[in-house]
């Protein structure tokens, strides 16, 4: 589903790489989060995903990352593989990097590229920008995604994030604009909550048996939890409510659990 060139791994992105440009100096660890995926659609059958990345953080200097991941949506099973990396060009300054690929897939994109840097200003601001570009077998996407998190109050901060995303099919292409809002609070040190809403504009739907080309646009109601409860072991849940302007809707469910050491 092509919204998740857009929407997906944003609570991931806001919570773990832009705040972590605020910590102070860490030891090196590694981490392992294993997660999975439900849809509930409206129009078809339910849909399941699941995933797993390894990360290796040396805090302010460089990571890597690398999984794989599998969905089963639409009648089709798509498997796919992640690799990624971060490097502290300087203190404040953060560059990063991912790919995906997953050859001769429908429902899900057979590659795709993402870049960003993050910089902090002020000890309160981090603008961001970044670049994805998705091929599917159909169509491809160019996405523009310039950012902004702003630690206004202890323990509190607040994302905005808009896209311009121009999808290609053949010798037409169509451009779109979509946002989103989200608010995070650190309610105590191991648990943190958070909230937030997206408009998205969709070209197409990949893999979809009715209208794989049809344009749509949606509303996004979501929110979650993290929570370390038991020597860093952590669990994290993420609810979306997307309600489509063609009457359908789509309710997703993502639950995680990792342990970093």
């Amino acid at each position: 589903m092509k919204k998740t060139t857009l929407l997906c791994g944003l609570w991931s992105v806001a919570c773990s790489l832009v705040p972590s440009l605020l910590k102070a100096q860490e030891p090196p660890e590694f981490k392992a989060r294993a997660a999975y995926q439900y849809q509930d659609l409206s129009f078809t059958s339910k849909a399941q995903g699941a995933n797993f990345l390894l990360t290796y953080n040396r805090p302010r200097e460089w990571g890597l990352r690398g999984g794989v991941h599998y969905v089963n949506k639409f009648g089709d099973s798509a498997p796919g593989y992640d690799l990624g990396g971060t490097y502290w060009a300087t203190q404040t300054t953060t560059l990063s990097f991912d790919a995906e690929f997953a050859p001769g897939q429908i429902v899900i994109p057979r590659q795709g590229y993402t870049f960003e840097v993050s910089q902090v200003l002020f000890k309160t601001w981090v603008p961001s920008l970044g670049y994805k570009f998705v091929h599917y077998r159909d169509a491809d996407a160019h996405i523009v995604m310039p950012g902004l998190t702003w630690y206004f109050y202890p323990r509190w901060d607040f994302m905005t994030k808009y896209f311009m995303s121009v999808s290609q099919f053949g010798s037409q292409s169509f451009t779109n604009h979509s946002a989103m809002a989200r608010i995070n609070w650190n309610l105590i040190d191991p648990i943190v909550l958070f909230a937030g809403y997206a408009r998205a504009n969709e070209s197409f739907e990949t893999g979809s048996p009715f209208s794989p080309f049809g344009g749509f646009s949606a509303h996004h109601g979501f929110g979650g939890f993290k929570w370390e409860f038991y020597k860093r072991l952590g669990v994290d849940f993420t609810f979306d409510y997307e309600n489509r302007n063609n009457g359908s809707t789509l309710k997703s469910y993502d639950a995680g659990l990792s342990y970093p050491w």
